[in-house]
């Protein structure tokens, strides 16, 4: 992996006594009907941290992400965000909050064209000029884009459909940014890009939590780290740490990682 894909330095990590954390999942259980796909998990993302959370297909990752996010109704446990309970909120109010999920297989709308996707991103802003300059500001992060500005998103490649999403969520100018399986189908060139402007967008200071099957890639680029298995957080730690962790790296990243 590149060197440019290495985490800058977190103010949560460096000040993580005297800091409440941005997003807290207490206890958290989601199920659907009497399956119980997340079991009483408890995970913390500081302000200003980029944390991953890995695991295996059917962890129960995206269900997490589902019930941070209102998708998914919370059996019991609280989330907690800014330091308030917004369990079971809908969605549209957690995006007025500053809160903002790039979804595992993107979404877009394949009907309009990228500058349109773009608008529907800023739906809750009334700042025409504020929109306006984080347009050219998602162009300038994604130069393909604004290449193909007026062009259905339907029509681009899986990797600029990942562009699109991650800039329409930054339309809604987040505090925290929830991605779900970002390199998912990409090949290794659009990964890398992908990640480069993750690290950039965590450097300008949004808090970012990372769903990412690709565990190696994950606690790379991130602070810190949760694995996930069968619904359960089973282990938690620096990523550097876990990275060297022979559980990890025996169910993960392969004997000669």
């Amino acid at each position: 992996m590149s060197a440019s894909l290495t985490p800058g330095p977190s103010p949560a990590m460096r000040e993580r006594g005297d800091v409440t954390p941005l997003l807290a999942l207490e206890k958290l259980c989601v199920a659907y009907g009497g399956i119980q796909a997340v079991k009483g998990i408890d995970l913390t993302v500081g302000r200003g941290e980029l944390v991953c959370l890995i695991g295996a297909n059917g962890a129960g990752k995206t269900t997490t992400l589902k019930g941070i996010t209102g998708l998914q109704p919370v059996r019991s446990g609280r989330v907690v965000y800014d330091g308030e309970d917004i369990t079971g909120q809908p969605s549209f109010r957690l995006v007025q909050r500053g809160l903002a999920m790039v979804p595992e297989g993107r979404g877009v709308f394949g009907g309009l064209t990228i500058e349109e996707n773009l608008a529907m991103g800023a739906y809750t802003r009334r700042d025409r000029q504020g929109v306006a300059a984080d347009v050219e500001r998602v162009f300038e992060l994604f130069p393909r884009l604004k290449e193909r500005r007026r062009q259905t998103a339907g029509t681009l490649s899986g990797g600029e459909q990942q562009m699109l999403a991650m800039g329409r969520s930054l339309m809604s100018k987040p505090r925290l940014l929830l991605l779900d399986e970002p390199s998912m189908g990409l090949a290794p060139l659009m990964v890398q890009k992908v990640f480069e402007t993750v690290l950039r967008v965590s450097a300008e200071g949004v808090t970012i939590l990372l769903i990412e099957q690709n565990a190696k890639l994950a606690l790379e680029v991130s602070h810190r780290g949760y694995v996930m298995e069968s619904g359960e957080i089973t282990l938690a730690g620096d990523s550097k740490q876990l990275l060297g962790d022979p559980a990890v790296r025996a169910a993960y990243l392969g004997a000669s990682a």
